[in-house]
């Protein structure tokens, strides 16, 4: 985590909005922002997925096929083709061990992101 969250008060944050049960992921409870609620959702999904077989804080390539194909049926082309799923899962996988952990997720989300705010707006793929 970069320096700038030093001061985050993650503690009292995550014990109040979150209630994981290792059960499917949960809408954003009223006391929580828009944004709020969608970080709580992407982390949720990851760990809903994630604890379906082996260990739980990594998706093996059963967990991440589920993930993609359900979670993001809409938006990437071809998810339910295993082979270009594999290939995405081998590009997400900085340490080569076959499972996507929790970084290398929010990784695939957050160029998601920044590809479909550049068809949304225009925006030049990279700043100078």
């Amino acid at each position: 985590m970069t320096s700038g969250w030093k001061d985050f008060r993650a503690n009292d944050w995550v014990h109040s909005l979150f209630s994981y049960t290792g059960h499917s992921p949960t809408m954003a409870t009223p006391r929580s922002t828009a944004l709020e609620g969608s970080l709580k959702t992407m982390i949720e999904v990851f760990h809903f997925y994630a604890t379906k077989q082996g260990d739980p804080h990594s998706l093996n390539k059963g967990e991440f096929h589920a993930l993609v194909s359900t979670e993001l049926a809409n938006v990437l082309a071809d998810q339910s083709d295993r082979d270009k799923v594999n290939t995405l899962l081998s590009s997400l996988d900085a340490v080569k061990n076959g499972e996507v952990d929790f970084e290398e997720y929010m990784s695939m989300l957050s160029s998601l992101a920044i590809k479909c705010n550049q068809l949304l707006t225009g925006a030049p793929a990279h700043r100078q």
